[in-house]
């Protein structure tokens, strides 16, 4: 939720770097560090926290722990960088002599009981014993076993992994103090970028640096507006506000700070500029937030949270404390700050510019955000369209929002230790929202007294009320389950006002924490009756009424997506389709030979001899699957399965409880009266008879579907455009929006009528042929009889067969037509007489063929072709046209352009406009995913016409989605194209004046990347081109939406059922601010056709909306290889196919050529160094295939 606030903030570069803050080297900090110090002279308890707000005169007062806590060793370490302070400035201008040796003297008295520290070292409390191999290579495989196992791909962390102590086997990955299992806990974050960032400064390895980089940049990016001290959890709740936690800044201060170094060792001056700034400036934010002059206050600093789920949060911090005093240290290490005032020159190298990445330098203030709307459109035939979005009215009274804590019975133990300043410990445990669904369900209906009426709850740690519950001092407490097997504690944390959202719809005020906070009380209100009784995942929930078998014991079931969203001047609710994959209910024994394939009797397929390969797949299968089981006698029990038996039920042998020993078979005939079926097959552990075993219905399959499966899915999940809305309207009734009391109770009214509104089809973009123009109708047109805008001349053709089936008068008929049909488009060159090189299909050294076969050519006609066509088996019939359209462009040629009157912004000739489309591809999650390289593509015009396009790409690490070398690759497109124009075209103008650059992948939390990180990156380009900066105008290229639209009058559609092509949406359901628009470009095929969602991030040119539309609409007719428009612009199109084909970039007889899905999980040091060995072996394109399209 913080990346979405902050995308309505305006990012502004620094004008000048920060100073360093004079209260690094206060004489408060020695004053306080030495009083608390001074009053122990032997001591046998250490300081952690201050006491928490909750305790009156006793707040800002330490809380003490035994010797044996793990984070007693910062409060004498903080003693020790004040010795190491004076030692940097021996003249006693920050710290006189005398509060020196006490310091040491005291540091040295309260290690003592711990560890013995050494002296004179400088060596803080994060580093031990640095001369041993033994414990080098112990750190290197804990951090490479961390970077692995902790390091989400995104440079976000998890908290806590739980490993099998057997086999090293993951078994979870969790948190312990942050807000959530999937979130990131600040200090967990910001732990992980000093220890990386000191691996690397003690072992060199360049795998620490990086992922120091990357974990750096997450925190930095996702650092709050204003003031930047961290919450608690980056993604914790925003409303109420989370409280900060200074000692997450302080320890990523001195993390950066030393990466900045670090930054320096290898030359990287720019980097090393970038990271003081980020130390600084949340340095200084940390001193106008927490710095504590008042002496009752004994730390440093104030505003840390040491334990939020326990209450401990804005206090002091002993690790805080101690992590600001090492980043005042470092800075004298650096020489930013001197001995005289502790404040030297903080100006970083980059000066004035230090606002902008490591990678570049830039001066220009951009948005964060997207750009206003400028105003509405107006081109085009008005149309009206059915949308799947439903008019929701905003509640008119007050929401109040309470805070959840559940908990298992109390740690009486750790309670005895801490009720002097903890009211109540949770276990820490975090359960899952099935769960804690049920376990709010029966706190209200158990408690009517209390919840009427009830609230709604987000699954999580959120309930909302339209009441506020009569608590004493804000807090319930309220037991649940016959035995008060559980206690909920609802804590009030905020009221919200419905008026903020009413004033951001109507576009009176931006989007901030207030209205996030009332939007997602909303959600929560829609959703809470459905997600009661069906299924569910985060956005959807399902239902069995409409679900149909896949195979391998899956099950698709229908399911309805539903979003609460702002738009202009209302709220609607966004509800549309979805398909889920679900275990097939029923027997076990019969789930496990479908997903086997296997028929017959279960003895021959789930026994002990199973091929051990097969268990293995089928164990991952069910794993965790729930099943019923019951016992004579007994009521039913539900379990998960966690493994299988080796041996069946009746050779598995266990103790019973007199110590008897008996088969697992045999007792449950005792128990049941009555002998197994099928005793020979396996059991489930803990040892129940397959048998026995029913499969819980309604359980989602999480796993990825088999490959085979993949068609089914998609034939369930496509419906015409009636039969999709239909649906939708179906899924209103199982919603029950009418009659939830939730709703009422909120206020909330949900239209039951999807919303009719007002679109308009643009006027198709005239093409130009050779000698001919065309209007293409619904987005498609012929180009029979027509010549190629500009047609090639083919200087050699030879031809590789693989199909041994095509014979030699397939062949001649195939030659033959390929020269009538290049010869009535105007390729000239092409011949009947070519040289036919026959080939095995099943061999492997391809590249060898290709050589052969020009050798071939040679040999007969005495020179080099420019045109191989090879014939592969079971291609089928293709179109002829379609080939002669990508032979055409391959070699250089263009097959048509757009009339200039029709893209006019692209024609201007006094205005040359370069279009860029841009892209990243990711691999598939799983097993070798960190091993295996993401790939980027940018793709950009050479010609005046914007129609000829050439391409770059690039290899980079796995899941990276900013594209790391867009600097390289947009001057490697920027000087073919100033080339092009004056060698080709002959121009005066070689620069481009205006560029567009359309990015196609990113989702909205990721628009302030793309402007802070990429835009800098794509100006650099241009600084180092020594051209006058052109105006930059940034598009993001959506399909990742659920807003679909039906034409309301049949007259309307095309022939599929759908809007016709050119459909644009720019009101009613777009943001209430930011310049959006919605257009469906292309015909329909199959299906609903789906709209690309196009949002501005930049716009130097002040666009109005009109012309961004039409720019954009006639940008998806110039697709080389079709006659149709095309669902997004083509330069983005063109980088997808791009991305897609990187992966051939590679010998294809080397090592590296297989970059399939199935790779096997690896260590991250083998994965870096797999990964490196991708991006150095990345071939590049020949000069000569670089300037033609290739990838069409």
């Amino acid at each position: 939720m913080l990346s979405v606030v902050v995308l309505a903030c305006s990012l502004a570069f620094a004008a000048a770097a920060p100073s360093i803050p004079p209260e690094l080297y206060s004489p408060l900090i020695t004053q306080k560090l030495l009083a608390v110090a001074q009053n122990f002279s032997n001591p046998s308890q250490y300081p952690e926290y201050t006491t928490p707000p909750p305790y009156g005169d006793q707040i800002g007062r330490w809380v003490w722990f035994p010797t044996d806590t793990w984070t007693n060793g910062f409060f004498p370490a903080a003693m020790m960088l004040l010795a190491e302070r004076a030692q940097s400035c021996s003249g006693g201008q920050l710290i006189s002599a005398s509060d020196a040796a006490t310091a040491l003297g005291q540091g040295r008295t309260w290690s003592a009981p711990l560890v013995t520290l050494e002296t004179g070292s400088k060596l803080g409390h994060d580093v031990g014993n640095g001369n041993s191999s033994a414990y080098r290579d112990m750190a290197i495989s804990h951090a490479d076993k961390t970077i692995q196992n902790h390091v989400r791909a995104d440079g976000s962390t998890f908290h806590v992994v739980v490993y099998n102590s057997t086999d090293g086997a993951v078994i979870a990955q969790e948190t312990h103090q942050g807000y959530s299992n999937t979130s990131t806990w600040t200090r967990g974050q910001a732990w992980a970028m000093y220890g990386f960032t000191s691996m690397y400064n003690r072992t060199g390895l360049s795998r620490y640096l990086d992922t120091a980089r990357q974990v750096s940049q997450f925190y930095v990016d996702h650092l709050p507006t204003g003031n930047s001290v961290p919450p608690w959890d980056f993604d914790a709740p925003l409303s109420p506000t989370p409280p900060r936690d200074t000692s997450s800044a302080t320890v990523a201060s001195s993390a950066m700070l030393l990466l900045s170094q670090m930054e320096t060792s290898i030359g990287n001056s720019t980097g090393s500029a970038y990271w003081t700034d980020k130390a600084l400036t949340l340095l200084t934010d940390t001193i106008s937030l927490a710095w504590r002059t008042e002496p009752e206050w004994q730390a440093v600093l104030s505003n840390g949270t040491s334990f939020f789920s326990e209450g401990v949060y804005d206090t002091g911090l002993t690790y805080g404390d101690y992590y600001f005093v090492k980043a005042g240290n470092i800075l004298l290490d650096m020489g930013l700050a001197n001995c005289n005032s502790g404040m030297g020159s903080a100006t970083p190298a980059c000066g004035s510019n230090c606002g902008s990445t490591p990678a570049t330098i830039v001066t220009q203030t951009q948005k964060s955000g997207g750009v206003r709307r400028p105003h509405f459109g107006s081109v085009g035939v008005p149309v009206a369209v059915y949308t799947n979005n439903f008019k929701a009215n905003i509640p008119n009274a007050k929401i109040y929002q309470y805070d959840v804590g559940e908990w298992a019975p109390y740690l009486q133990q750790c309670m005895a230790a801490l009720t002097t300043y903890l009211v109540i410990l949770p276990t820490g445990k975090v359960y899952p929202s099935e769960l804690t669904m049920k376990i709010i369900r029966a706190m209200q209906e158990s408690n009517p007294d209390i919840f009427t009426p009830k609230g709604v709850y987000d699954g999580r740690a959120i309930f909302y009320s339209p009441k506020n519950y009569p608590f004493p001092q804000g807090r319930q407490e309220v037991g649940v389950g016959d035995r008060g097997d559980f206690k909920v504690r609802l804590t009030i944390a905020a009221t919200i006002n419905p008026e903020t959202l009413l004033r951001y719809i109507q576009g009176e005020q931006s989007h901030d924490e207030s209205v996030l906070t009332a939007i997602n009380a909303c959600n929560v209100a829609v959703r809470m009756e459905p997600i009661q009784n069906n299924p569910f995942n985060v956005r959807s929930f399902f239902t069995p009424d409409e679900r149909r078998p896949l195979g391998r014991g899956i099950e698709l079931w229908r399911g309805y997506f539903q979003s609460v969203r702002p738009a202009i001047g209302r709220m609607v609710v966004n509800l549309d389709i979805s398909t889920g994959t679900f275990y097939k209910g029923g027997p076990l024994i019969g789930l496990c030979l479908e997903f086997l394939g296997a028929y017959g009797q279960p003895e021959l397929h789930l026994t002990a001899r199973m091929d051990g390969r097969r268990r293995n797949d089928l164990i991952k299968f069910i794993r965790n699957l729930k099943v019923k089981t019951q016992k004579r006698g007994e009521g039913p029990k539900i379990r998960p399965i966690k493994d299988l038996s080796k041996e069946g039920a009746s050779d598995h042998m266990f103790p019973t409880t007199d110590g008897a020993m008996t088969t697992v078979a045999a007792f449950f005939s005792l128990a049941n009266g009555r002998a197994l079926t099928h005793p020979k097959v396996l059991s489930v552990k803990a040892y129940v008879p397959m048998e026995l075993c029913e499969v819980v219905e309604g359980q989602p399959m999480r796993k990825q579907v088999p490959s085979d499966l993949v068609k089914g899915v998609l034939d369930f999940s496509t419906s015409r455009p009636e039969q999709r809305l239909r649906s939708i309207m179906n899924g209103l009734q199982v919603l029950q929006y009418g009659s939830s009391s939730y709703l009422q109770d909120f206020g909330i009214d949900v239209d039951p009528s999807p919303m009719l509104i007002q679109g308009r089809v643009l006027p198709t973009p005239t093409l130009q042929y050779g000698g001919s123009e065309i209007r293409p109708a619904n987005g498609q047109w012929n180009m029979r009889d027509r010549k190629l805008w500009k047609p090639v001349q083919i200087m050699g053709c030879v031809m590789i067969n693989y199909d041994n089936r095509f014979d030699q008068q397939s062949q001649r008929s195939m030659i033959e037509g390929l020269e009538e049909a290049c010869r009535s488009v105007g390729i000239t060159g092409m011949t009947r007489s070519v040289p036919i090189l026959q080939k095995d299909p099943m061999g492997t050294t391809y590249s060898n063929h290709l050589k052969e076969a020009a050798q071939l050519y040679r040999k007969e006609v005495g020179s080099m072709p420019n045109l191989v066509i090879v014939v592969l088996p079971d291609r089928g019939n293709e179109d002829i046209y379609y080939r002669i359209k990508k032979i055409n462009v391959k070699l250089g040629g263009i097959n048509v352009i757009p009339k200039a009157s029709s893209v006019q912004f692209l024609t201007d000739p006094s205005n040359p406009t370069l279009v860029l489309g841009c892209d990243v591809m990711h691999p598939t999650p799983g097993a070798g995913y960190r091993s295996r390289p993401s790939f980027t593509a940018l793709t950009g015009n050479i010609d005046s016409s914007s129609s000829r396009f050439i391409a770059t790409s690039r290899a980079q690490k796995a899941g990276q989605e900013m594209v790391e070398d867009l600097e390289e690759m947009v001057s490697d497109v920027l000087g073919k194209y100033m080339a092009y124009r004056r060698d080709v075209e002959k121009k005066k103008i070689l620069a481009p004046r205006r560029v567009i650059f359309y990015r196609d992948g990113v989702s909205e939390g990721q628009f302030k990347q793309v402007v802070e990180i990429e835009v800098p990156r794509i100006k650099s380009a241009f600084a180092k081109a020594k051209i006058l900066p052109p105006k930059l105008t940034v598009v993001i290229v959506g399909k990742r939406h659920h807003n679909r639209f039906f034409p309301a009058n049949q007259k309307d559609a095309d022939k599929s059922g759908n809007a016709p092509a050119g459909l644009v949406i720019d009101r009613e359901i777009t943001n209430p601010l930011e310049f959006d628009f919605f257009l469906q470009s292309h015909g329909g095929l199959l299906g609903t056709s789906r709209s690309a969602h196009y949002s501005c991030l930049v716009d130097e040119n002040s666009f109005t909306a009109d012309d961004l539309q039409q720019l954009s609409f006639s940008l998806c007719h110039v697709y080389a290889r079709a006659t149709r428009s095309v669902s997004i612009v083509a330069p983005t199109y063109y980088a997808d196919t791009v991305c897609a084909r990187a992966k051939h970039h590679y010998d294809p007889d080397g090592t590296l050529a297989d970059l399939s899905d199935t790779a096997s999980q690896m260590s991250s040091e083998a994965a870096e160094a797999q990964m490196n060995l991708y991006k150095e072996r990345f071939k590049p394109l020949h000069p000569g295939t670089a300037q033609n399209m290739y990838f069409q």
